[in-house]
């Protein structure tokens, strides 16, 4: 391990831990004790690091309140270092700190709450991609329709929730004029996200809906998917459900599968 690498190990972990004897031969006291200088900077980077935290999770804040959220970003900062100095891509494992966050034992969908934020940001942050035309369909022959694999647009995201995870989130934005009542016990929800513009909308989806877009989203043939969502919802039209997801760019493009694959 490199000299510099080494340092800034150490100092990570100085910072990290509380303990200014893990550098206190690389900082300089110069009048002020190291562990009040090492303090400073660490006060500045986790500030910086909760107040990025508050911006992506601004939903998950409200419902615990300033004081909760700074706790509990505290200790995932703690857990869950930046791995990266871009901090669009911290915050990832948010969900999964609260699944084990005691303290939140309490708010059980919570996790999902921060999923769902997360979700929407990565769906915000995605790059833009052409929509495909239906008529392209018309280039594939019949028989072949079954080896179509369908690509999603990487501007969507799909969510399962035991929790009304879609209410909460809309009660809770800004400027939200309505009933903020959401009742838990209203039961699970099937989303798919999607950027449309500069706006992340919410769509529900059915079961049958569900289950063919997720088994077409880890590419799955189409046979495949139609089969499985037809068993989920053997009501749901798939030829009108086909055409709504290309017709609102979810999906953007296909492949057909090598006969030799």
């Amino acid at each position: 391990m490199s000299g510099l690498h080494e340092a800034q190990r150490r100092f990570r972990d100085a910072l990290l831990n509380h303990d200014a004897r893990l550098v206190d031969r690389q900082i300089r006291s110069d009048g002020l004790p190291i562990d009040r200088r090492l303090g400073i900077y660490r006060n500045n980077v986790f500030t910086n690091l909760r107040e990025a935290l508050r911006a992506l999770f601004p939903v998950t804040d409200k419902l615990v309140g300033q004081e909760f959220f700074d706790y509990a970003a505290n200790e995932y900062i703690h857990r869950y270092p930046s791995p990266a100095g871009d901090l669009n891509q911290f915050g990832e494992y948010l969900a999964e700190f609260f699944s084990a966050f005691e303290p939140a034992a309490g708010l059980p969908y919570l996790p999902d709450v921060a999923r769902l934020e997360w979700l929407a940001h990565m769906v915000y942050q995605a790059g833009e991609h052409n929509s495909m035309a239906i008529q392209q369909l018309a280039t594939v022959t019949p028989e072949r329709y079954g080896d179509l694999h369908f690509i999603l647009n990487p501007a969507c995201a799909l969510l399962v929730s035991a929790y009304p995870v879609h209410r909460i989130w809309h009660v809770n934005q800004s400027g939200y004029v309505g009933d903020p009542i959401v009742d838990l016990n209203a039961g699970g929800v099937r989303l798919l996200l999607q950027r449309h513009a500069a706006l992340i909308e919410l769509q529900t989806l059915s079961v049958g809906e569900w289950e063919l877009l997720s088994l077409l989203a880890q590419d799955k043939d189409f046979a495949t998917a139609c089969a499985q969502a037809l068993h989920a919802e053997p009501t749901l039209n798939l030829g009108d459900t086909l055409a709504r997801l290309v017709t609102q760019a979810t999906l953007v493009d296909f492949r057909v599968r090598d006969p030799r694959e």
